[in-house]
């Protein structure tokens, strides 16, 4: 069936700060963080504790989708070599000069192990107040369900995809920038 377009479904809570939204729908959960970031774990034990909450108050029956995203933005010298900062470059296209405005590349990227995807949005697109680049880099890893409503194994599962996640992105950029951001 139609949704009325005034039909109401879901909630979304921003904390005092702004720095943790919470959304609930009726179709799903998504806790984020926004900068400053802190440690994953932190991340973690509060998407834990609002979770159970959720699943008390809602009784849900069934997860749909677990994922872990991570949406990182660069900032970098303009002009500059990407191979600076990335070890994953767009394609050059020969005959034609190497000067980049912008890019945008999209790969979904199968893990068998964890039965998952990952997939990796890399993006150059704008300058900011500064001159400076933004380089997004957008990693969503996730595995579709259905799912049981088990608290501990949905856990494991964010912990290995975590994982995953580190090993794409420390894998997708350079020593350079690893330095930059320390």
């Amino acid at each position: 069936p139609e949704r009325d377009e005034q039909e109401h479904i879901g909630y979304v809570f921003i904390s005092e700060d702004n720095k943790q939204v919470l959304q609930i729908r009726l179709d799903g959960f998504t806790y984020s963080r926004l900068r400053p970031y802190e440690t994953w774990e932190k991340l973690r034990d509060e998407a834990k504790r609002l979770w159970n909450l959720f699943v008390d108050s809602l009784k849900p029956i069934s997860i749909e989708r677990v994922a872990c995203r991570f949406i990182n933005e660069l900032s970098l010298e303009m002009p500059t070599k990407l191979d600076d900062y990335i070890t994953s470059l767009p394609s050059r296209i020969k005959g034609v000069p190497d000067l980049l405005e912008s890019f945008l590349t999209r790969v979904t990227i199968p893990n068998e192990e964890l039965s998952a995807k990952a997939i990796i949005t890399q993006a150059l697109d704008r300058v900011d107040q500064e001159g400076k680049g933004i380089l997004i880099l957008d990693i969503d890893v996730f595995k579709e369900g259905p799912f049981a409503v088990d608290r501990d194994d949905a856990w494991d599962t964010l912990e290995s995809f975590h994982e995953y996640k580190n090993q794409i992105f420390f894998g997708s950029i350079t020593e350079q920038t690893v330095e930059k951001y320390k």
